[in-house]
């Protein structure tokens, strides 16, 4: 699955967990975004308040150290079927409120070997 970036929806930003004084309540309502994949539309869906846990590295700007961290994400998502080989374009745009984001990946995808292996 890749994720629409913008959706201002990560950690700090979801009215359901997060309730402290100076967050943006009502953002995760506002949120738009959009991707397309060889200049195809791709379904965007949204994922509510859901718990994931990650391997956080020392100085990420989420936790106050390194180590297995938990937190909630939400958002805009589209998810991908494996690429044929070749080249592609996945251009994604999204945001909240006054903010907004694009990302535009160019991708080169070999094609697999016997041994499975690149």
């Amino acid at each position: 699955m890749a994720t629409v970036p913008a959706t201002a929806c990560g950690p700090g930003n979801d009215d359901e967990h997060d309730r402290r004084p100076g967050r943006l309540p009502g953002l995760h309502e506002r949120r738009r975004g959009g991707a397309t994949l060889d200049g195809r539309a791709l379904t965007v869906e949204t994922i509510d308040s859901t718990p994931i846990g990650f391997d956080a590295v020392k100085g990420n700007p989420f936790t106050a150290g390194s180590g297995k961290a938990y937190q909630y994400a939400c958002g805009l998502w589209v998810r991908l079927k494996p690429l044929t080989p070749g080249r592609h374009e996945l251009s994604l745009r999204g945001g909240a409120g006054g903010f907004a984001t694009a990302a535009d990946y160019h991708l080169q995808v070999g094609r697999p070997s016997s041994t499975g292996v690149a």
